[in-house]
């Protein structure tokens, strides 16, 4: 049924809790997974007139921290028996996330939402609400838990 399966995680820790609750269709079909980590472009730091620290230099550094991390997050489902793949990615996260479920032939993506579960309430961000209505595939939205501040305020996990 469904092949390859796209997960972009936002980087927060939160969300990749989903890895731990993947739903069954995955398991049963062994379906392939690809961890996607989408960051905004990254820009020169300029001092005075002189830049000290080049875009491609900060967004080389980025990945490698990203390509580490989601490495750690595969371990676990690879032993498991699961083909993953990592990939970190610099743009516009909506259309990241499109574009590699277009050429990587995803045919389906779960994305993480945050969930406070005292109140039942989803926090859907703009990110996981345009995907969900522009995606050709199928989108799976999988729920995790947000944690209360002290004094009520909720945690947000999802950039935007």
């Amino acid at each position: 049924m469904y092949q390859h399966i796209l997960v972009p995680l936002d980087n927060s820790g939160h969300s990749a809790q989903i890895l731990a609750q993947l739903p069954p269709i995955v398991w049963q079909h062994r379906s392939a997974v690809q961890l996607l980590s989408v960051y905004p472009p990254m820009q020169a730091a300029v001092v005075g007139q002189q830049t000290t620290v080049h875009a491609h230099q900060l967004e080389s550094q980025a990945s490698v921290e990203a390509l580490r991390y989601l490495d750690r997050l595969a371990m676990p489902l690879q032993e498991r028996g699961l083909s993953v793949s990592t990939e970190v990615r610099f743009g516009d996260p909506v259309e990241i996330i499109l574009a590699t479920a277009q050429t990587s032939a995803a045919d389906c993506i779960i994305m993480p939402v945050p969930w406070c579960g005292g109140d039942g309430h989803l926090m859907t961000t703009d990110v996981t609400t345009q995907v969900i209505h522009k995606s050709p595939v199928p989108v799976l939205v999988v729920r995790h838990e947000v944690r209360q501040r002290p004094g009520g305020g909720r945690l947000r996990t999802s950039r935007r």
